[in-house]
């Protein structure tokens, strides 16, 4: 990624890896009630798996390679991209 980062930079900067946590208050496992209650607010089915792709739409984000990916699964998964 630092690699991918500096290219799409044109060289202009020199990137730095950060790694800032994650706060579980915010992020944490639900149960299956919990996950249930979520998909139906969200229109989404019960019996589908979702992989969830989060960013900006933006070619260094390879949302390309999540898309392609989806051929190689059967056809319970699903690919959201928020």
């Amino acid at each position: 990624m630092k690699k991918q980062t500096k290219i799409a930079s044109l060289g202009i900067c020199n990137p730095a890896i950060l790694k800032p946590g994650v706060s579980r208050r915010k992020f944490y496992c639900v149960d299956e009630k919990e996950k249930n209650s979520i998909r139906d607010k969200l229109g989404l089915d019960r019996n589908k798996i979702y992989l969830l792709c989060v960013g900006r739409i933006s070619e260094i984000k390879q949302f390309d390679i999540a898309i392609k990916s989806l051929k190689y699964l059967d056809e319970r998964y699903r690919l959201l991209i928020v």
